[in-house]
């Protein structure tokens, strides 16, 4: 350190300076023990006013010396105790310096030690989370398999339907336009009989019979009148009694069931038939709001916001809660409604 350097140059000066003092009081000393008294003897002892001379120069150079010397020795003295009072202060500095730095290393190793264990558990809750999304997307799996088994039938269904209702409209356009043939002869006949002349320009008028235009339009399905409260109350008690039984793909009971199953199963106890499966059950079903839902409805949820791609159904209880079978590996319980996010679709079985 520079004050340690300026400390041993100061003590070196010292040690010099004492030196010299050490050799100035011999000197002094053989010369008669001071500066006065060696005067006197020079005096007396010479010999010659030469030689007195020769003396007097030797003690004023020794006593020039001496005051040269006592000045330099008070100065190294000085030097010698600033450069230790500095010293001092330096290494006090330093201490407190590395004092300062050694509690800052330990505040920065403290904080690093907290950031690790932070780290750690999120990657542990990140270690969570992926095992139940692997979790949820097999099952995501085995329901997108019943998606589009059930998207394929309900999709034939319609076809079906819609190819019945072409065929009926066509039947009925071809008997309204026989019957409107039937009905032009007829009228012409007559007319001819009458000796009336013939009216070959004007639209012949259908005789008694369905109306063309009507004839085309295919009437809608019947559709029976949503459950009433003693149903809702049987298919809930129905539902409440499969409580803690395990969640089985596809199945029915009575030892398992996946959530269309269960509410299949429950509505059939009420009377009301359904499909097992969650997307054409609402399809089955009357839609009604969230404001007008009571027990016994049903609630959908889907990916895709499309009521074709519903993949879960659950029974609604009043109070917000709800009874369904959620996954693989769950069990059938009440829930909150919102247990698997907000519902899209609401309907009433009927």
């Amino acid at each position: 350190m520079v004050a340690d350097g300026y400390l041993r140059t100061a003590d070196a000066r010292l040690t010099r300076s004492r030196d010299e003092l050490g050799r100035l009081a011999a000197q002094t000393y053989r010369m008669g023990g001071g500066a006065r008294l060696g005067t006197f003897q020079a005096v007396l002892g010479a010999d010659s006013p030469a030689d007195l001379l020769s003396r007097m120069e030797g003690i004023r150079r020794i006593s020039q010396d001496g005051e040269d010397t006592l000045h330099r020795a008070t100065i190294a003295v000085r030097d010698a105790a600033s450069a230790r009072t500095d010293a001092e202060h330096t290494a006090e500095t330093a201490t407190r310096a590395a004092e300062a730095v050694l509690a800052a290393k330990e505040r920065v190793e403290a904080e690093l030690a907290e950031q690790q264990h932070r780290v750690g558990e999120v990657a542990a809750r990140r270690t969570e989370l992926l095992s139940e999304l692997a979790t949820l997307k097999q099952t995501s799996v085995d329901l997108e398999t019943q998606r589009r088994d059930g998207l394929e039938a309900e999709a034939r269904r319609r076809a079906e339907e819609e190819a019945r209702a072409r065929a009926e409209a066509d039947a009925a356009r071809e008997e309204a336009d026989r019957q409107a043939e039937q009905a032009r002869v007829v009228r012409e006949a007559r007319e001819r009989e009458a000796g009336k002349p013939t009216r070959t320009n004007a639209p012949a008028k259908p005789a008694d019979g369905p109306d063309p235009v009507t004839a085309t339009r295919p009437a809608p399905p019947a559709k029976a009148p949503a459950a009433d409260g003693a149903g809702a109350a049987t298919a809930i008690a129905y539902a409440k009694a499969q409580l803690g039984k395990p969640y089985v793909w596809g199945g029915e009971g009575p030892g398992g069931y996946d959530c269309s199953g269960l509410v299949m199963q429950a509505w059939r106890k009420a009377g009301v038939t359904m499909t097992h499966f969650a997307a054409t059950q609402y399809f089955e079903s009357t839609p009604v709001s969230y404001r007008n839902l009571r027990p016994g409805d049903l609630i959908f949820w889907t990916e895709t916001k499309s009521a074709s791609d519903i993949h879960h159904v659950a029974m609604y209880l009043g109070g917000g809660r709800m009874i369904h079978a959620p996954r693989t590996g769950d069990v059938i319980k009440i829930s909150n409604m919102f247990y698997m996010g907000t519902p899209d679709y609401y309907a009433r079985p009927s």
